[in-house]
């Protein structure tokens, strides 16, 4: 068999270099994190943009979470792994606005707006914050099919043993 008959797995671009942050420390704004039971990751706010933080802030008050029990975090993309977020963070459930999952250096495809279960955790996918404005069916397919029934209704949670 001939080498070029393999494909080249070292240089794929699954999970693009500028992502591979597992061996950096964690950014500066995890350190006075305590682990919750909810993590949202938001992709950093347009500057001078009050909308966007009253968007972010109407979605976690519908969810009937007290902040006792949920992080916001606006990591920039590529210089924090999953693995890192874990271990400090401890979530049961994360919450990614407009932040890839390769961003965090995750090898999985995620439906978005919807309930990914992944490393045990609970993981909810969505577009940015103004890709959310620009379409709201977004923000309402977030809602109904993810949100709600998992930090407002509680129906869905994670699977035993997960």
């Amino acid at each position: 068999m001939n080498t070029n008959d393999f494909p080249d797995i070292i240089s794929s671009a699954i999970i693009p270099s500028q992502y591979d942050v597992e061996w950096q420390q964690l950014p500066p704004i995890f350190e006075s994190i305590m682990p919750k039971p909810v993590l949202f990751l938001v992709q950093p706010l347009t500057p001078d943009s009050p909308d966007e933080k009253i968007v972010i802030e109407k979605l976690i008050r519908g969810c009937g979470i007290s902040e006792h029990e949920y992080n916001l975090l606006f990591p920039e993309p590529g210089t924090v792994s999953w693995n890192k977020i874990r271990e400090h963070c401890q979530p049961a459930t994360v919450v990614l606005i407009g932040i890839l999952p390769s961003q965090l250096g995750i090898d999985a495809s995620f439906v978005l707006n919807e309930v990914n279960f992944f490393d045990h955790c609970i993981f909810i996918p969505t577009v940015s914050v103004a890709a959310m404005e620009l379409n709201k069916a977004h923000k309402e397919q977030l809602w109904n099919k993810a949100l709600k029934p998992v930090l407002k209704d509680k129906v869905i949670t994670l699977p035993f043993n997960s």
